[in-house]
């Protein structure tokens, strides 16, 4: 690889991490719980800030939501995705589509959509408005 000012280095692999843009849910308080019940991944270090028994909310419909609540539901754990589609073989792979219905820990809810987040000091309850209109408050441990 040959770099701007003329330098050249040896490389059999180049990986290009050039960041990422997050569409984030339109909360007034997001910023407040991101690090502290928000997350925007889902590796093992946010897997090792939950407790045995803490359910998740994966909020979004593509490929990266589905491999995120994949991940999570392997520790046996409840997922929650919420989706604001009626489904998600518009925005995801056949095959992680095909392995969430396969999930029994995994509960998908479509034409669903965050509305709160509250909690002091981190993350407590998440509030979520379905198709029909009804709010559901839910205790939760993270959200990704």
């Amino acid at each position: 690889m040959r770099l701007d000012d003329g330098a050249t280095i040896p490389a059999r692999t180049v990986i290009i991490a050039t960041g990422a843009r997050y569409r984030k849910p339109s909360l007034t308080n997001l910023g407040q719980f991101e690090g502290v019940g928000v997350y925007y991944s889902a590796t093992f270090m946010e897997e090792a800030q939950l407790g045995d028994s803490d359910e998740v909310i994966v909020v979004g419909g593509a490929n990266s939501a589905g491999q995120a609540a994949i991940f999570l539901a392997q520790t046996g754990r409840r997922v929650h995705i919420l989706v604001r589609a009626g489904s998600l073989s518009e925005s995801m792979s056949r095959y992680l589509l095909r392995r969430i219905e396969e999930t029994s820990m995994i509960q998908l809810r479509t034409r669903t959509e965050i509305v709160a987040l509250e909690g002091n000091g981190h993350l407590e309850r998440v509030q979520w408005r379905d198709g029909t209109g009804a709010v559901t408050s839910h205790v939760s441990d993270t959200f990704s």
